[in-house]
């Protein structure tokens, strides 16, 4: 309870406030005051309106005010006085109304406190100081006593049902007063004086004594609550109940205190005690009806506000909303000030609530619901057990409608039960219609009110039925499936449309249907009104009065209704035109015209019609106003709307009409009787004015009607004294009036026959004339009256009648000639049987020619036969297909009559596919031709080859075939066409017949089928015919470009046409890039260069831009184009820009330019070609290390060609290439200088060029040891020092077996060169380390290699001694690396065959190993060992990995050593993986799915493991598209279309992932794409999954939207805490509200057609829920690949994607993400 408002403040000086209460519409609350005795009013929101005074009882102004009561209705206020008496004030139901008194109550004594049940509108309570309860009757302003005590009442209260008064009274005692049966109850004796006494749920009474007792209705105690310990506590003053009877206020001293009642408990809690200093003692208090505010008034005047709901809160800022308890609810409509108050009766708290379409409430309860309607202020509540399925329509007035469980309930606003019930499957709002309708209805008798409802009971049938008596009122059964329904207003018509479009209209209670469309796309009934709306195709129709169907009003119009508002009078249809909107007017009088009618205003609806213009609309009008008016006696009306369409005769005839009413009265039956004749209801009319023995009047009404004959019928039939007269004046009309064969029949009924034969004959009736001969006999006419009668039947041409006249005279031969002509075949060949026999025959055949020529063939048969006609007999037969009578008679005719006939009988038999019987006919008719059709027609080939074998010839059959093939192409049988054609192996025959046809798909097939050689000429050739057909079909050509294999022409097709982006499409699907960029240049050239830009940027068409920038060699836009969008064309623009540079000799400039494009080569190249060497090497030593020594090369090369040979030895020496300039030197006989040069850089050749500078007697491999030692000292002493270490280094095992010589020579030809040639020095030594270890003097060799910094020889050696401790020396001083772990790897081995096994190779020195953390030497020595000792050991290391978390080790570990295959590894993978993908980390996810990749791969081979495989192929999956995902999340602008599909798709793996993670980032992904709906659905979850995480106790609830996907549902794995702040939560959430109040947004998840089971599933999923069927996923996006066609194929691994997700990847990365290989164009 919180304070609200000071309605009034209080003063220093006592003010009491006497008594307040609250009206029951809420609008008034009155307060009395003791100060000046008067009543002041407050509005709701507690502001001061208005003050009057109140009127002293018998003058004396010494009284105070008791208690104030507001009437029922709240526009009467009940104020008690202590001076005896009761006013009733009339408020009015305006502010400022005068307040007048309306009714008086006189007490006997002095009232003491006063009730006013609500449920008593005329009836109120008062109790009296001298103990007495009385009842005040404000309609007779008397009271009269209910009972009596002896004790002053000093509280009174009723109970909330209004049926028991309570009073409590100074003695302690509570009586109980039953209102129904007057039966008093003395309740309970209180403990104290029951000041405070209040009826609820159950009965609160206290006082003085500190307590409060709860009390049952029969008096037993509930509950007290005792306060006596707290001695801050004074008496209780008084209490007050709210409405509901569940929360009891009871005011003290500073406080007052908070009783609820707690159903589930079945008790009463003290809520709250709400304490406020300086409220003193409470002496009054009043609850607001609705329960949400408590009023107080106190003893210094002080009028305080208290708010007590539970909580309050705004929905759109269209209501509010009020948690007044826990089981009640106000909802109020902030615009219109409407509200509605829920308060449930069937249950005890509310569950939830749920507003639809701004106005219709639904709040479900555990055992109910309650529905409402703010506009109309109507609530119901039926018993309902919800499912949390159901499905609620509001879309019919006065109604709503519940689905659930294939059952349609209808609810009716306002009424608590159950309206009915429908069980249908068609429950979208335009398949269903419901109508309540409360005023009287044409054509529904008595009837005041109607609840009607048509539905579907299948696609075909409508059901209508009456709501009232649960009745069916018709079944409406349509050939086509229906797809719109709609009753109008009243419920008696109902226009439906079906699945053709086609409109048609149903009266309900006369059962008629008619149609009003032939097409219509758009139909309703304007709301509240009679009129109907609809459009064909380009008109919008309007009936103003839809009973007269054929007066209908067409407007065209330029697009589609969307729909129809009518409000203040103006009725508005909208129409969508595209990117506007049109509003077109209805004539609002004709629509009031039309709800005038329905309400039986007459008047008003002719007033309508006379300020209207006429038309034929407003003429249709005026005729149903008269008839209307005709039914409701309005004379004058229809007079009036007579004279107004122009129908003056009915106008004149309503007239006197009304001057008989004028006379006899509206009602008298001659009123009644004309007006029925004016509806042409005559019998009506007659019956009517018999009925009441009106017979003259009902007689004169015939005459006029120029129905004499039933005038003279009544006469009789009633007696009429002056029946002779009338019948006489019947006859003389009779006659002038020429109804001379009624006159004839008068006088035969007289016996005046020959009088009666002159009238027939006279009137054209011989007939009747004959008729009346053969009655009484020929002998009793004269012989000249019967001539007349046969000639006048002759002229008229009743021949029968005429020949049975003659035959009758004896006149036989007239007779049958009468007879032949009347074609009376049957009299005819009776009459010559008797007396013509020779005439038998031939009239028995003309009669068979007269039956065939009317089609009685069949009859004719057996006239033919007796006419002895046996041709015509068959012919006659076969006619009437009566075969088998046919047969029969064909069979017994002659062969040369029957034989024309045989034919038609195997036609016969082979339409009915008795080809055998067929024929048997055909060849006996001698047609085989015919036989051998009928077989070609059916496909018995078989049959018709041996027919054909038998009864023709080989050519003749296939010119045959080859014909009936022709006749099938002629009419357009293509197919039967081309099997013939084909039988008879016309293979062009059948390709051209479809090429004419156009057909170019058959005639592919069969040119594939049988001229495979011309496939692809084929597809161009029809192709060209596409292009150049009248009717060009580019789609179609494209195809069969493509099929052809001829892009390039299809391009150019749409070149022609200029169809540009179509030209661009194909260069970009089937192209490179320099295609698609030369024809984009194409396009464009002729363009003015601005719109060269704009265009090639607006196709996205950068690359294409940046060459024409190029090409205008404007670089500086260029390069900024290929920054912002293309930056893979850098390097090409920087390679022309260096080369415009070079042209322009900027060499420094273009060097920059070419590095930049990655030409390294062409920068040497730029150097070497002026001859700038240092720069190309320069730059080769920078960025192209490889190409030195081609540097050095030519280097030298254009030095020798300057002769400067020193610079060139040093260029070639740098290049390695010593042998070049040595050869040169030789070539040129220029040997001092090569031998120079070899001795110092080439020494392999100084043995060679000294051979050539000396001969072959100098040859030191041919001079004997001591000669060559001589030679060396004699070089020695020549100071020949390097031509004297060759020497020496020539000698070899050749001169001498002494290798101790040998050693020594070679150590001094090392000598000699550390003293005189120390620039060979190395060399020398290197040399002499080789020929030591060749002899196998390995110790020497290791330390020559060792001085020289050659190791890795130098361990070979020291190891092939073996001397180990050397060699292990040597390898621990070189840096760890592969050289060191190659020879540690040397070492091992030797050391282990030298000194036996090694610990290492043991599991023990395994662990040790493992113990120190050499992890890879480890794996290294044990993969030498068994499988299961690899495994064994690889597990151990990885599970060490992962208990350090160092997961990317682990992953690399196990992708780099190739696993043996076991069950235990498998669930180690799936556990890596798992905890990999439990976070995004991009390092850990590219070693997790190289991982698993290479594992899958050792798999595939397993059969037993494919489980596991394919939980670790989905695992591969994850790791796969997790990591693409975070590779775009940190490029989201190079990426924002991908991103926005892998972040979807990657939802199905929320089970793996953490789902929270990804719903965020889809979430976002969809908002910032503005896919506001599905952003809506993904966010509202993730904030769910926010609550879930930050309270575990939270149950996440299902979501509906997540149906039928592959996102998780249940338990999704998420994160431990959330990553975002709880005021980042606050505006997502914000956001998240915002959004969903948007109507134009669809707030559902998108769908795609399963192309196997053709269900809805989501779009983003890649199987099927319902029948399995799995589609392709894109390696970029992992979306699945519904069209084809919308598809592109790695070039490498040949894996889908969509093609944009493919273009945005490969402009970015430039390789494919699965298989890593360069991509060089989109293809």
């Amino acid at each position: 309870f919180k304070l609200s408002k000071n309605l009034q403040p209080g003063g220093d000086n006592p003010l009491k406030i006497y008594s307040m209460t609250w009206s029951p519409n809420l609008m008034r609350i009155a307060v009395a005051q003791s100060s000046d005795k008067k009543i002041v009013l407050f509005d709701e929101n507690g502001v001061k309106k208005e003050t009057f005074s109140t009127k002293p009882f018998k003058g004396s102004k010494n009284y105070s005010i008791r208690e104030l009561a507001f009437s029922a209705c709240s526009t009467k206020l009940a104020v008690a006085q202590s001076d005896s008496m009761v006013y009733i004030y009339n408020l009015g139901p305006k502010w400022g109304d005068r307040k007048t008194i309306c009714n008086k109550l006189e007490q006997e004594d002095q009232i003491s406190c006063m009730t006013w049940p609500t449920l008593k509108i005329n009836e109120l309570y008062v109790g009296l100081i001298n103990g007495k309860v009385k009842v005040g009757f404000l309609k007779s302003n008397s009271t009269t006593s209910l009972y009596s005590t002896e004790s002053l009442v000093v509280s009174i209260c009723h109970s909330i049902d209004g049926k028991y008064i309570l009073s409590g009274h100074l003695d302690g005692y509570i009586y109980k007063f039953n209102l129904e049966n007057s039966n008093l109850q003395k309740l309970v004796i209180h403990p104290s004086v029951p000041y405070c006494l209040s009826w609820g749920n159950d009965i609160l009474a206290a006082g003085s004594d500190s307590k409060v007792v709860f009390y049952n209705d029969v008096g037993t105690k509930l509950q007290a609550y005792d306060y006596s310990s707290d001695e801050k506590l004074k008496e209780f003053t008084l209490s007050r109940t709210n409405s509901l009877g569940d929360c009891i206020a009871v005011g003290n001293y500073n406080k007052f205190f908070i009783y609820m009642y707690n159903k589930r408990k079945q008790t009463w809690e003290e809520a709250c005690v709400k304490n406020v200093e300086g409220l003193y003692s409470v002496s009054a208090m009043t609850w607001k009806p609705d329960g949400s505010s408590l009023l107080t008034g106190n003893l210094t005047g002080s009028v305080d506000l208290f708010e007590a709901f539970i909580t309050k809160k705004r929905f759109k800022d269209i209501f509010e909303i009020v948690y007044v308890t826990h089981s009640q609810m106000i909802i109020k409509n902030l615009e219109s000030q409407k509200r509605l108050i829920f308060k449930p009766k069937l249950s005890q708290e509310i569950s939830s609530m749920k507003i639809y379409k701004d106005n219709y409430i639904v709040i479900l309860t555990r055992e109910s619901i309650l529905l409402g309607d703010i506009d109309c202020e109507k609530i119901s509540e039926i018993g309902w057990n919800s499912s949390g399925k159901e499905k609620f329509d509001f879309s019919n007035p006065n109604v709503c409608m519940i689905y659930s469980s294939g059952e349609l309930t209808l609810i009716e606003y306002g009424n608590d039960d159950i309206l009915g019930y429908c069980r249908t499957e068609y429950i979208h709002n335009d398949l269903i219609s419901a109508r309540l309708h409360y005023n009287t209805v044409q054509g529904l008798g008595k009837t005041s009110t109607i609840k009607i409802i048509s539905y579907l009971i299948d696609l075909n049938t409508i059901y209508i039925q009456d709501l009232i008596s649960q009745s069916l009122i018709a079944t409406l059964t349509h050939e086509e499936k229906i797809d719109f329904l709609e009753l109008n207003k009243n419920g008696n018509k109902l226009v439906f449309r079906d699945r053709k479009k086609h409109l048609f209209l149903y009266n309900v209670f006369e059962g008629k249907k008619s149609t009003l469309l032939n097409f219509c796309g758009f139909v309703h009934w304007v709301p509240n009104s009679e009129v109907l709306v609809a459009q064909d195709l380009k008109n919008m129709c309007i009936w103003y009065n839809v009973d007269d169907a054929d007066k209908v009003k067409i407007t065209p119009i330029k697009g589609n209704i969307s729909e129809i508002n009518r409000k203040a009078g103006k009725t508005e249809v909208i129409v969508n035109e595209g990117s506007s909107t049109q509003i077109y007017l209805l004539d609002d009088g004709l629509i009031s015209f039309s709800t005038a009618i329905d309400e039986d205003d007459l008047e008003k609806a002719m007033k309508i019609l006379e300020s209207l213009e006429m038309n034929t609309d407003t003429e249709t009008h005026w005729k149903t106003l008269a008839k209307q008016s005709i039914v409701k006696k309005k004379l004058f009306i229809a007079q009036r709307c007579y004279a107004a369409i122009g129908s003056y005769s009915k106008a004149n005839y309503i007239k006197k009409v009304i001057q008989i009413a004028d006379e006899k009265g509206n009602d008298h039956p001659l009123v009644e009787a004309k007006l029925l004749i004016l509806d042409k209801q005559f019998n009506n009319a007659e019956n009517l004015l018999l009925q009441n023995s009106l017979l003259d009047e009902a007689m004169d009404i015939l005459n006029e009607l120029q129905k004499w004959d039933e005038s003279v019928k009544i006469a009789e039939k009633y007696n009429h004294p002056s029946i002779k007269e009338i019948k006489n004046q019947y006859y003389t009309w009779l006659i002038d009036n020429d109804q001379l064969d009624k006159a004839a029949a008068i006088r035969e009924s007289e016996g005046d026959n020959d009088t009666a034969i002159k009238h027939y004959i006279h009137g054209g009736y011989p007939a009747k004339a004959a008729n009346l001969v053969k009655t009484y006999g020929i002998q009793s006419f004269d012989s000249s009256i019967l001539e007349n009668i046969v000639k006048s039947l002759l002229h008229v041409g009743i021949h029968e009648k005429a020949g049975e006249m003659l035959e009758l005279m004896g006149h036989y031969k007239r007779s049958l000639e009468s007879y032949q002509k009347g074609c009376c075949y049957a009299k005819a060949v009776e009459l010559a049987k008797k007396n013509m026999p020779n005439m038998v025959d031939k009239l028995e055949e003309e009669w068979g020619d007269y039956l065939s020529s009317q089609k009685h063939n069949e009859a004719a048969i057996i006239h033919y036969i007796e006419a002895n006609c046996k041709d015509k007999a068959i012919e006659a037969a076969i006619l009437a297909r009566k075969w088998e009578k046919a047969i029969d008679l064909a069979n017994k005719a002659p062969y040369e009559v029957a034989k024309p006939y045989f034919a038609d009988i195997g036609d016969h038999y082979a339409a009915l596919h008795k080809m055998d019987l067929a024929e048997k006919y055909y060849l006996k008719a001698g047609e085989p031709i015919l036989c051998l059709s009928m077989y070609i027609r059916y496909s018995k080939w078989d049959k018709a080859e041996q027919l054909a074998k038998k009864h023709l010839q080989e050519d003749k059959y296939k010119d045959l075939i080859a014909k009936e093939a022709e006749s099938f192409e002629n009419i357009g049988k293509y197919k039967e066409a081309e099997k013939l054609y084909i039988i008879a192996e016309e293979f062009d025959v059948a390709i051209t017949m479809y090429k004419e046809a156009k057909q170019y798909d058959n005639m592919l097939r069969l040119v594939k089928k049988f001229r495979p050689d011309y496939l692809n000429d084929t597809h161009l050739m029809v192709a060209n015919l596409l292009c150049n057909d009248s009717n060009t079909n580019l789609k179609q050509a494209e195809l069969h470009y493509l099929e052809a294999g001829a892009w390039s022409q299809c391009a150019e097709m749409y070149k022609n046409f200029e169809l540009w982006e179509d030209a661009l499409r194909i260069a970009k699907s089937y192209g490179n890039r320099e295609e698609v960029n030369s024809l984009s240049k194409v396009w464009v050239k002729d363009l003015p260069p601005d719109q060269q830009k704009k265009k090639l940027l607006s196709m996205g068409m950068i690359d294409a831009l940046i060459d024409i920038e190029i090409a205008n060699e404007d670089f500086s836009e260029a390069f900024k184009l290929a920054e912002q969008n293309a930056k893979y064309k850098l390097p090409e623009i920087h390679l022309k820009y260096a080369m415009k540079l070079e042209d322009e000799k900027r060499y420094h400039d273009s060097e920059e330019h070419y590095i930049k494009a990655g030409q390294v080569t062409e920068v040497i190249q730029m150097y070497e070609h002026i001859l700038d060497f240092n720069s190309a090497l320069r730059i080769a030593r920078q960025h192209s290390p490889e190409s030195i020594i081609n540097i050095y090369e030519n280097q030298g090369r254009h030095l020798i060609e300057k002769r400067d040979f020193s610079k060139a030895e040093m260029c070639y020496v740098n290049a390695k290439k010593p042998e070049i300039i040595t050869n040169y030197y030789i070539n040129n006989k220029m040997f001092d200088e090569a031998l120079k040069f070899a001795r110092k850089h080439y020494p392999i050749m100084v043995k060679e060029i000294l051979f050539m500078m000396e001969g072959t007697d100098n040859d030191p491999d041919k001079m004997g040891y001591d000669d060559l030692l001589k030679k060396i000292d004699t070089k020695l002493s020549n100071f020949e020092y390097s031509s004297a270490i060759d020497l020496l280094l020539d000698l070899n095992i050749n001169h001498t077996n002494s290798t101790e010589k040998l050693t020594q020579h070679w150590e001094k030809a090392i000598s000699i060169a550390m003293e005189q040639e120390r620039s060979r020095a190395g060399d020398i030594t290197l040399q002499v380390a080789a020929k030591l270890r060749s002899l196998g003097n390995f110790e020497l060799a290791a330390l020559k290699y060792e001085s020289m910094g050659q190791v890795e020889d130098a361990v070979y050696c020291f190891l092939e001694i073996p001397k180990f401790e050397p060699a292990k020396k040597i390898i621990s001083t070189i840096k760890p690396g592969e050289l060191r772990n190659k020879l540690q790897s040397i070492y091992d081995s030797k050391d282990s065959k030298e000194n036996g096994p090694n610990p290492v190779r043991d599991e023990e020195g395994l662990d040790m190993l493992l113990e120190r953390g050499e992890y890879e030497k480890c794996l290294d020595f044990s993969m030498k060992h068994s499988d299961e000792v690899f495994n064994k050991y690889l597990i151990k290391i990885i599970q060490q990995f992962i208990l350090d978390k160092n997961y990317v080790t682990a992953a690399e570990f196990l992708e780099r050593y190739e696993t043996p295959i076991y069950k235990y590894n498998l669930d180690l993978y799936k556990e890596l993986a798992e905890e990999m993908l439990a976070e995004e980390n991009i390092d850990e996810l590219r070693a997790l799915k190289d991982m698993l990749f290479c594992s899958l791969k050792h798999l595939v081979n397993h059969q037993e493991f494919s489980s596991e495989m394919k939980y670790l192929a989905r695992l591969h999956k994850i790791a796969y598209y997790q990591f693409l995902k975070l590779n775009m999340k940190s490029r989201k602008t190079d990426f924002n279309y991908s991103y926005y599909y892998i972040s979807l798709s990657v939802l199905a793996y929320g089970d793996i992932i953490k789902f929270d993670l990804a719903l965020l980032d889809a979430g976002m992904a969809c908002r910032d794409r503005n896919s506001k709906g599905i952003a809506f659905i993904l966010l509202k979850r993730y904030i769910e999954i926010f609550e879930v995480i930050a309270d575990p106790s939270i149950k996440l609830e299902w979501e509906k939207e997540f149906e039928n996907t592959e996102i998780p549902q249940n338990d999704p794995f998420k994160s431990d805490v959330n990553v975002l702040s709880n005021e980042e939560k606050d505006k997502l959430q914000t956001w998240i509200v915002k959004t969903s109040v948007d109507k134009n947004i669809d707030f559902s998840l998108p769908k795609k057609d399963c192309p196997k089971c053709h269900k809805k599933v989501f779009e983003f999923n890649v199987c099927c829920l319902f029948c399995d069927y799995t589609w392709d996923q894109c390696i970029v996006t992992g979306f699945p690949i519904n069209i084809q066609n919308d598809c592109i194929s790695c070039s490498n691994c040949k894996k889908k994607a969509l093609k944009e997700a493919w273009k945005e990847w490969i402009t970015a990365k430039e390789k494919c993400p699965w298989c890593n290989s360069i991509q060089m164009s989109y293809k």
